[in-house]
C-alpha cells in the first residue's frame, strides 16, 4: 500500500475529552442517555464510550429504578411559590454536585412554577411573565457561566 492509498480514506480523527466531560458523559449514560446521543454531543465514538463504560463499571442496571409513571401522582402543592422555591433549592444542590444539566432542568421547572404562581396569584400583575427572584437570576448566571467555560458540554 502506498502513501497515496493510505490517505484515500482520510486521516483518523481522534478527539481528546477532558475528565470533567467524561464524568458528565458517565452521569448522562447512567441516567439512560444512549451512546449514540453522547457521541453526537461530545465526540468520542460509540465504541470508545462503551469501552470506557465497561472499564469504569458504568452499569445502567445499578441505578435506582425510576418511579412508576403509571402510579397516582403526588398531590399538587397548595403553594406554587413554595414549590418554585423547592425546585430552585434542588437546582442549587445539583449545581453544587456538578450536575449542570439536571440543575438547568430544575431551574426551568422553578421558573415555570414561579410564572404560574404569578399568573394565578391575586396580587400579581398580569404582564409579569418572568420571576424577579434573585435566586433565579443567580442560578441562571452560574449555569450560563459554566456552560460558557465548558463550551456547552454541561447543557
Amino acid at each position: 500500500m502506498t502513501g497515496e492509498d493510505a490517505g484515500a480514506a482520510g486521516p483518523r480523527r481522534y478527539r481528546k475529552v477532558s475528565q470533567e466531560t467524561w464524568a458528565l458523559m458517565a452521569e448522562r449514560y447512567l441516567d439512560g442517555e444512549s451512546a449514540r446521543s453522547l457521541r453526537e454531543r461530545f465526540g468520542p465514538s460509540e465504541t470508545t464510550i462503551y469501552r470506557r463504560a465497561r472499564r469504569q463499571g458504568w452499569r445502567k442496571r445499578d441505578r435506582p429504578t425510576p418511579p412508576d409513571l403509571t402510579a397516582e401522582p403526588p398531590p399538587a402543592p397548595e403553594d406554587l411559590d413554595e414549590a418554585a422555591r423547592k425546585a430552585a433549592g434542588e437546582a442549587w444542590r445539583l449545581l453544587g454536585r456538578g450536575r449542570w444539566a439536571a440543575a438547568r432542568e430544575h431551574l426551568r421547572m422553578a421558573e415555570g412554577l414561579a410564572r404560574l404562581a404569578a399568573r394565578l396569584g391575586p396580587q400579581a400583575p398580569a404582564q409579569n411573565d418572568e420571576p424577579e427572584d434573585d435566586v433565579f437570576v443567580l442560578l441562571r448566571r452560574r449555569l450560563d457561566a459554566l456552560e460558557a467555560e465548558t463550551g456547552g458540554a454541561g447543557a
